[in-house]
């Protein structure tokens, strides 16, 4: 997916740097489930003046699902063990994707307001590491943030900052063919 939320934030930077701030805070009080999402959703939107409703169709509507990284996904599950760790609120991805969807794609799946750690916590990732019974410096974590990859290589991992299709193929084959 895409992310609108960082878009929005990074306009807000240029504009509004005390309500960019703001924003961030609600949103990783939301993540690491410190705070519900709806409630977080509802701190946004008026920050920004308008309705909780209006803040969510503007958030899904930016979104575009990345069709090619699903089945390079589907792919790479035929031989490895795949897991998703998002820094999402408890029904971020339910409204994202059908009820079992995750599941073609996934061995495992983490939420961070479920399990109470955020990326680029280091317990987020040991808690995806612990689930899929490997040691942190066998995964290889993907992530189109610097600021999570940066979190996982300090505990150990592996990690690819997403840019593209290409380049995720060329770095990640290198990796599993070292």
């Amino acid at each position: 997916m895409t992310d609108a939320l960082e878009v929005l934030v990074s306009e807000l930077k240029e504009t509004q740097p005390s309500v960019a701030d703001q924003v961030i805070r609600s949103v990783m009080a939301s993540n690491a489930g410190i705070i519900p999402h709806e409630a977080s959703r509802a701190t946004i939107a008026e920050l920004l003046g308008i309705t909780p409703e209006e803040y969510a169709q503007r958030i899904r509507g930016g979104e575009v699902r990345n069709q090619e990284l699903f089945g390079y996904i589907l792919d790479l599950r035929k031989s490895y063990k795949t897991a998703l760790l998002s820094n999402a609120g408890t029904k971020s991805l339910e409204v994202r994707f059908a009820p079992g969807e995750l599941d073609t794609y996934f061995d495992v799946i983490m939420v961070s307001a479920v399990i109470g750690f955020a990326k680029p916590g280091a317990k987020a990732y040991e808690a995806v590491a612990e689930k899929l019974g490997m040691r942190l410096d066998e995964c290889v974590m993907i992530d189109d943030r610097q600021a999570y990859c940066e979190g996982a290589r300090a505990i150990g991992m592996t990690a690819i900052q997403y840019s593209s299709m290409s380049r995720l193929k060329r770095e990640l084959s290198a990796i599993l063919e070292a």
